[in-house]
């Protein structure tokens, strides 16, 4: 059973995802039969569950946590770029829309309350 897991250890899964990773496959998708009872090969029916977490070439996949954080990390830096983009945008100077210069010249002559 270690040397089973041992590999899905070394990449950084949790017990937790190994746990997930037993009763679910890559998709989502449960087994059909979530727990071993009543079979005869417990290393063979865990490995065989493991497995469908394998690359092709037999490499073990980015644990979902592992994902999560890669995903969150790419988040964060395009809205960091888009931000940057912005505020260059901004300091600029480009020509001003004659329609947004009198709606806020106009915004500006109003009372606070009504805006």
């Amino acid at each position: 059973m270690r040397s089973i897991i041992r590999e899905f250890a070394l990449a950084g899964w949790t017990t937790g995802e190994l746990a997930m990773a037993i009763d679910h496959r890559p998709d989502g998708t449960t087994w059909h039969h979530t727990d071993a009872v009543g079979v005869r090969n417990v290393g063979a029916w865990l490995a065989h569950r493991l497995d469908a977490w394998r690359e092709a070439g037999g490499t073990v996949r980015q644990s979902p946590g592992r994902l999560a954080q890669l995903a969150a990390a790419e988040r964060l830096a395009r809205a960091r770029v888009e931000r940057e983009a912005d505020a260059a945008w901004a300091a600029s100077e480009h020509p001003k829309s004659p329609a947004l210069v009198a709606i806020r010249a106009h915004l500006a002559g109003l009372p606070r309350r009504t805006r």
